[in-house]
């Protein structure tokens, strides 16, 4: 005779198979969930992006176009590398402060994430400068922004990212897209620039993939150091190449101020990698040559070519094919 008491309704027990529409008993469904590494997109969302992601991929590529605008101003006036190192030495200042406000708790792979970045972007800077100031700036540039956004894309796919046919659309269609934007007319050999420019796509780049590792309890102090590490690479190349580097103009001390533009820049990349895929977070933040060109337009009235016409479309074709998911 079975002893045992009946069980009342309600009981704690339950059959240990459900369905595919119940997620609850599956944290590895959730996203945010503890068993999920906070850098990887959800199954369910890979492929699309949300609001939030889209938002601040946006807020990443306008920020970037304006850095890069104002940099170019400070350029003509002070130098490459003092342009390349005072607004990254602002932004470690940026990123230092706000990580007082929130310290996080960043990792040892974090702080190696930030070396990486530092010495990733600070050679990617040399060559592109290196590359407009000796090659064409007609092949440096296009170069060096396909390789900005190619780079991070392909650590996405390497982490398993779906390419949905929107997906694949926007990642084919960025390459002339950003191509075009940069394109700049000028004159001598085609070759010549091509070295600087991929080196500096691979750079830039590389160190934008590297960041993608960051944790999400890293906070702001990794960004910090990753900018000071850029710094300090810029300083060294600049010291063997006995390059002037410190500011001794108004303008390079003006520079300064390029520094917050950065740190709004490289902090939204880090979100919105967090909150979507890094395939097309680096697909619309690689759009920023069309800030710079819009600028240049409004600002300095310089006229827009075709081939920058024909990129700003395509910019908006592959920002609709982001959007479409």
């Amino acid at each position: 005779m079975d002893e045992r008491p009946d069980r009342p309704d309600g009981d704690r027990r339950r059959p240990r198979h459900r369905g595919a529409g119940d997620q609850r008993g599956d944290p590895a469904r959730r996203p945010g969930a503890a068993g999920l590494p906070p850098q990887h997109v959800p199954p369910a969302r890979a492929g699309q992006l949300s609001g939030l992601a889209l938002a601040l991929a946006l807020t990443s590529a306008l920020a970037a176009g304006l850095a890069d605008f104002l940099g170019g101003l400070v350029a003509r006036r002070t130098g490459p590398f003092t342009a390349a190192m005072v607004p990254q030495a602002a932004a470690a200042v940026g990123f230092a402060a706000v990580g007082l406000v929130r310290a996080g708790s960043p990792a040892g792979t974090d702080w190696l994430a930030a070396a990486g970045f530092g010495a990733f972007a600070g050679l990617g800077n040399i060559c592109l400068f290196r590359g407009l100031s000796r090659g064409r700036a007609s092949v440096v540039a296009p170069l060096s922004a396909i390789g900005a956004a190619l780079v991070p894309a392909l650590a996405g796919l390497a982490r398993g990212e779906r390419l949905t046919p929107a997906v694949l659309l926007a990642l084919l269609l960025s390459v002339p897209a950003i191509g075009l934007l940069s394109s700049v007319p000028d004159e001598g050999p085609a070759h010549r620039g091509v070295l600087d420019g991929v080196l500096a796509g691979l750079g830039l780049g590389g160190g934008l993939a590297v960041l993608t590792g960051l944790s999400a309890d890293a906070g702001a102090l990794p960004l910090a150091a990753a900018s000071l590490a850029a710094v300090v690479t810029v300083a060294i190349a600049a010291s063997v190449r006995r390059e002037r580097w410190r500011p001794r103009v108004r303008a390079g001390w003006a520079a300064t101020g390029i520094g917050p533009v950065m740190v709004l820049g490289l902090g939204s990349f880090v979100l919105a990698v967090r909150s979507g895929p890094i395939v097309l977070v680096s697909v619309v933040s690689a759009l920023y040559p069309a800030v710079t060109v819009l600028l240049a337009v409004t600002v300095l009235r310089e006229r827009v070519s075709r081939a920058q016409t024909l990129g700003l479309v395509l910019a908006a074709v592959v920002l609709m094919a982001v959007a479409a998911g």
